[in-house]
């Protein structure tokens, strides 16, 4: 009995040891004495991660407000009133079927020609052919 009391009273005492150890080793952590500096650590690095979005979404938002620019500036080049605006003419039959060689058209015939600004009701009278390849009976 007595070994055996010996032995569990080793035992006992090398636990709490090790618990002492324990304690000391986190009661001189660096987190328990000055538990401010992490806490500034990470404040820190909060900042520089906003500071950088910031920068960031800045960026993004000058190149889309560029490239929304580029892609208006295509589209009005595209666009058929853009076309009128430059002084070209859209002529069409009274159907709405645009015309786009002399051929498609007869003397006598009403025809309306659309504007940058406005319409004309035209009648046809004489069909010319391209390149001077002379006049056409339409």
């Amino acid at each position: 009995i007595r070994q055996s009391y010996d032995r569990l009273t080793h035992a006992v005492r090398q636990i709490a040891r090790s618990y002492r150890r324990r304690l000391e080793y986190v009661s001189e952590s660096v987190v328990l004495k000055h538990p401010e500096r992490p806490l500034a650590r990470h404040r820190q690095r909060v900042d520089e991660l906003l500071s950088r979005a910031g920068l960031n979404m800045h960026h993004r938002r000058r190149s889309h407000k560029q490239m929304l620019a580029l892609l208006t500036g295509k589209l009005d080049s595209l666009s058929p009133l853009a076309t009128l605006e430059r002084g070209y003419a859209v002529c069409q039959k009274q159907d709405g079927q645009v015309i786009k060689e002399s051929t498609q058209t007869a003397v006598g015939e009403s025809i309306d020609i659309k504007l940058h600004r406005g319409r004309l009701q035209c009648v046809v009278e004489k069909g010319v052919l391209p390149d001077g390849q002379g006049d056409h009976d339409i």
